[in-house]
C-alpha cells in the first residue's frame, strides 16, 4: 500500500495531526507542570510548518525520486531502450528561473547521435 492510497477522514484529521505534533522534534508550549499544551489545529499546523527543515539533502533525495517515477514510467512503455534513459545529478538544486515554470519540475534532455557508417545510408 502507498501514502497516497491512505484517506483520513475530516473527523480523524486532528487525531492523527496531534500524533505528529507530539512526534516531531522542536520546543512546544508547556503548561507549568511542563506538560505539553493541547493546541487547536491551526497552532499544531502553524508550529509544525514553521519548525520543517528541509535540508540540500532532503531536496537531493526528493529530486532523484522523482527523475526515478518519470525514468520508471517512461521505461514501461517498452518504446525506449533502457541503455538510452539515465538520470543525471542535478548540477544546481534550485533551477534556473524560466518564463511561466514552476520551481519544481523534472527537466529532460534529448541528444541526437550521429550514427557512423555508409554515407548512402
Amino acid at each position: 500500500m502507498s501514502v497516497d492510497d491512505i484517506t483520513i477522514e475530516p473527523e480523524e484529521y486532528e487525531k492523527y495531526l496531534t500524533l505528529a505534533y507530539k512526534e516531531t522534534k522542536f520546543p512546544k508550549p508547556r503548561t507549568a507542570l511542563g506538560l505539553l499544551k493541547k493546541l487547536p489545529v491551526s497552532e499544531m499546523e502553524k508550529l509544525m510548518l514553521t519548525n520543517i527543515k528541509i535540508t540540500d539533502d532532503d531536496l537531493r533525495a526528493l529530486a532523484h525520486q522523482r527523475a526515478s517515477t518519470v525514468q520508471e514510467l517512461i521505461l514501461k512503455s517498452g518504446q525506449i531502450n533502457p541503455e538510452r534513459i539515465f538520470i543525471i545529478e542535478p548540477k544546481n538544486l534550485t533551477p534556473e528561473k524560466k518564463e511561466n515554470l514552476k520551481n519544481s519540475r523534472v527537466e529532460f534532455s534529448l541528444e541526437r547521435f550521429a550514427v557512423k557508417g555508409n554515407a548512402s545510408n
